[in-house]
């Protein structure tokens, strides 16, 4: 088979993690310096314009390998702040994801991830805010 016919065939991705996948030009496009850090992708996902542009770019990405389905998981109490909250944050994503859909004919859903670091208080509000959206984007929580 060649590597042509491989990008050709129908994928599926059941393991994305969002902040491990952004590509270089999203990265470079929300920095003006680009370093091979973990923290940097994270830095890119602080408000709402990242999180949904992230949505979209990795969808984008997705479908150059001809991934026709996707489960990205995410934390998104990595994402929180005073001013945006797990909601907004859920939403964000959701929004970028929902135009990278129609744009790119990938679909989605996502997998909220509560950290093991995180206190079992924030977890579980992490998880009821994402249950606003079981059935609507989101499909399954999990601790990482």
């Amino acid at each position: 088979m060649t590597r042509e016919e491989l990008i050709k065939l129908p994928k599926i991705e059941l393991h994305c993690h969002l902040d491990g996948s952004l590509s270089r030009e999203f990265i470079e496009k929300r920095l003006s310096e680009y370093l091979e850090k973990f923290e940097i992708p994270g830095e890119c996902l602080r408000d709402a314009e990242g999180l949904e542009g992230a949505g979209y770019d990795i969808l984008r990405t997705m479908s150059k390998d001809n991934v026709i389905y996707a489960e990205i998981r995410f934390a998104p109490l990595l994402h929180t702040s005073e001013k945006f909250n797990t909601k907004q944050v859920i939403e964000a994503l959701l929004h970028g994801l929902e135009r990278g859909k129609q744009d790119f004919d990938v679909d989605y859903n996502v997998i909220v991830c509560a950290m093991r670091h995180q206190s079992l208080e924030e977890s579980y509000a992490m998880i009821r805010d994402a249950y606003t959206f079981l059935g609507k984007g989101v499909c399954a929580a999990d601790l990482a």
